[in-house]
């Protein structure tokens, strides 16, 4: 029986493995295109006002970071009717 389980789960989870990598993928993409950006922007000067070229590339790294952090509830919706769970959560009583 824990074979079995075992099993399901791991088929389950391996669908959307490919659905991980290419999310990890696209935040990658997103964080080298704003470092490309900035780059970019300051070109040759290594400061523009008081702002340094590096402070702006890491205030851009934290930004997409925190970006991240704050958007991980968006998929536990889809999480949860991907696996059944919605109907448990509309049956609860609460």
């Amino acid at each position: 029986m824990y074979y079995e389980f075992t099993r399901r789960v791991f088929r389950r989870n391996a669908v959307y493995k490919a659905e991980y990598f290419i999310g990890l993928l696209n935040a990658l993409i997103g964080l080298f295109i704003a470092v490309a950006i900035w780059s970019a922007a300051y070109g040759d000067s290594d400061v523009i006002g008081s702002i340094t070229k590096e402070q702006m590339v890491t205030s851009a790294v934290i930004g997409m970071l925190i970006r991240t952090m704050m958007s991980m509830d968006e998929y536990l919706f889809d999480h949860k009717i991907r696996t059944g769970e919605l109907a448990v959560d509309l049956l609860k009583p609460y």
